[in-house]
């Protein structure tokens, strides 16, 4: 092998190749790249999510109270977490509480139970007849596409300012998702699943209650998830309009007296009613899962 020399005083090409700087710059962007992975895997955990809500919940608390202290928003406007707090004991420690709470936790249940049974059953009925869907149907269409939170007034006149009015309006505000999503999911089971079926000799109440409905179960809980908030703004707007007690009857009298305090407890009250039921629709959810087939 020859080698060929430079010429003297020529200058030698300078081949520098930093290798070891690459292979650190290298590793600390796999570290980088590593640790993005683990934060996104605990953020998308139960664990993550509740810490990263709670956290997002306190940093906006946080942030109103500044704003009140500093007078940056009037105080007699958007009060402060600090005065719905105080607002807040001083109301869940008098007599109103219990009367208002009952009242509208009956309105609630009485109301939302009835939608709830009147609700799966048309939608099973609908969903399983093409007669009892077309004599259903436009009535349903009419009363689904209109504001029916307008026929509250008419519902006072009918029943009074007493329950039964506010159960009514909860009851036609809350059915008609439970009614169709109940439908739809029916109207999606698989159809070979339901052939094969009767096929082996399965009669009509046997496919329905055993593989239709259990098959159904992800339509009729967002129905219902869809329903509960429904029944909260029917409640809220029939205690409005006509009402002596109840959460409504509690938001309605803090805004005519300008207690912006006090109308933030009936808010985060029912904000909280709300979080609860979600919550124990989950849960029972999880129970049915068990059912589907």
């Amino acid at each position: 092998m020859s080698y060929i020399p430079f010429p003297s005083g020529a200058d030698v090409p300078a081949l520098s190749f930093d290798i070891e700087d690459d292979f650190y710059s290298m590793e600390e962007e796999n570290h980088t790249l590593s640790r993005r992975a683990r934060f996104g895997t605990w953020a998308q955990s139960r664990v993550g999510r509740r810490v990263i809500g709670t956290a997002s919940v306190l940093l906006v608390l946080a942030a109103w109270q500044i704003f009140a202290s500093l007078n940056i928003v009037q105080a007699s406007v958007s009060s402060s977490p600090w005065g719905v707090i105080t607002a807040g004991r001083a109301y869940y420690t008098s007599s109103h509480a219990l009367s208002d709470l009952s009242a509208s936790g009956l309105e609630i249940l009485y109301g939302f139970l009835v939608s709830l049974v009147v609700g799966i059953v048309l939608g099973v009925a609908i969903g399983t007849n093409k007669l009892m869907e077309a004599a259903f149907d436009p009535f349903i269409n009419l009363l689904y596409s209109m504001p029916r939170i307008a026929l509250a007034p008419l519902f006072v006149i009918w029943f009074g300012i007493g329950m039964e009015s506010k159960i009514a309006v909860i009851f036609l505000n809350a059915v008609f998702p439970i009614i169709l999503n109940t439908a739809a999911g029916l109207r999606s089971v698989d159809q070979e699943l339901v052939g094969m079926s009767r096929l082996f000799g399965a009669n009509r109440w046997f496919v329905v209650t055993k593989i239709m409905l259990p098959s159904s179960v992800p339509s009729i809980v967002a129905g219902i998830r869809l329903a509960i908030g429904n029944a909260l703004l029917g409640m809220v707007v029939a205690e409005l309009i006509a009402s002596t007690r109840g959460v409504g009857f509690l938001i309605e009298s803090a805004s005519n007296n300008f207690q912006t305090d006090l109308l933030f407890v009936g808010i985060f009250t029912i904000a909280i009613a709300a979080l609860i039921l979600m919550s124990a629709v989950r849960l029972i959810e999880r129970r049915l899962d068990r059912w589907r087939p």
